[in-house]
């Protein structure tokens, strides 16, 4: 099995190949970063000592390697080549209980995409915009965390959630013909799970999944930043998907229904008479910029290219691995 950890804060490399290391010291390891901090990483690489293959980002010129998603391909890429299945971590990851021997049971049973769960911080844009609703109402200071992008903590997984990039496996066999959006929207997790079923492939989730602990950083305005590019990813993602349906390509009726599904229509209504003076003004000034959301901010200024590179991309990748 390879398992692959993206790396973008070097500071939390060492807790995390480590303990994943330590519960599969037969895995072979993949850390992916940027190559700002390469050398940094390679040191922590050596001293822990497990089997690793080490690179950097930008070592992977074509577009199918570009994005979020494309970051995600590099690992498939390296599977298909040491001919094994693959694993997906992010670096502000943990294991909870042992998660690489749940996926060898995975693997052995024949799944082909596998659901891993977040523990902890487990919640998206949309959940968010929930949480942040009640904060504002009960005039609570978690309203600043929910803009930063932090959920409320989870202590238990879903079946319902989706696919995170975070904690997946992906078989050997899905690798060699089937590949991750490589868009600048972070929709390269759930738009690989939502698509496979065009490309034969199916996504197995169920209440006993691969567990993580995922502790999020907070990040400025994370969670107008990251719904916009949800939103924008999840309009060109329907689309494919019409598209393979045979049916004809509506960008303006999938923003229509994307802004219903991320609850910004409902934001809006339980939000707008609310009293913000008590709060700071990062705040105010967030929840302004999401209530000002229309329609149309969902539709990409690239939508025609994003499309386009999703088919351009499946097509080459049995040429490129």
């Amino acid at each position: 099995m390879l398992v692959s950890i993206l790396s973008s804060k070097p500071e939390l490399l060492g807790d995390c190949l480590s303990a994943y290391s330590s519960l599969s010291p037969k895995s072979l390891f993949l850390v992916i970063n940027p190559e700002k901090i390469h050398s940094v990483n390679a040191k922590t690489i050596s001293k822990i000592g497990c089997d690793c293959i080490h690179v950097s980002e930008e070592s992977f010129t074509d577009s199918a390697f570009q994005g979020f998603g494309g970051l995600r391909n590099i690992a498939l890429l390296h599977a298909v080549k040491e001919k094994k299945d693959c694993v997906f971590f992010d670096d502000d990851t943990l294991p909870a209980a042992n998660p690489l021997a749940r996926y060898e049971e995975l693997f052995s049973q024949g799944k082909e995409i596998i659901c891993g769960k977040y523990l902890k911080h487990s919640g998206g844009s949309t959940a968010l915009l929930l949480s942040l609703i009640d904060s504002l109402k009960k005039n609570s200071s978690q309203a600043e965390s929910f803009l930063n992008g932090i959920p409320i903590e989870a202590s238990e997984a879903f079946e319902s959630s989706g696919l995170v990039g975070g904690n997946m496996g992906v078989s050997l066999k899905v690798a060699r013909t089937y590949c991750f959006f490589p868009t600048t929207y972070r929709v390269e997790d759930g738009s690989f799970g939502f698509l496979a079923k065009y490309y034969g492939f199916q996504v197995f989730n169920s209440t006993r999944m691969p567990l993580v602990i995922h502790s999020k950083q907070p990040a400025k305005n994370a969670l107008f930043n990251n719904l916009v590019s949800e939103a924008r990813g999840s309009v060109v993602s329907l689309s494919i998907s019409d598209y393979l349906n045979g049916l004809t390509v509506n960008k303006e009726d999938k923003a229509k229904l994307v802004f219903k599904n991320f609850l910004l229509p409902y934001f809006k209504e339980k939000t707008s008479k609310l009293d913000l003076d008590e709060f700071g003004k990062q705040v105010r000034e967030q929840v302004q910029r999401i209530r000002a959301l229309t329609e149309k901010d969902f539709i990409p200024k690239d939508f025609e290219k994003q499309f386009d590179l999703f088919f351009k991309t499946q097509a080459s990748w049995k040429k490129i691995v």
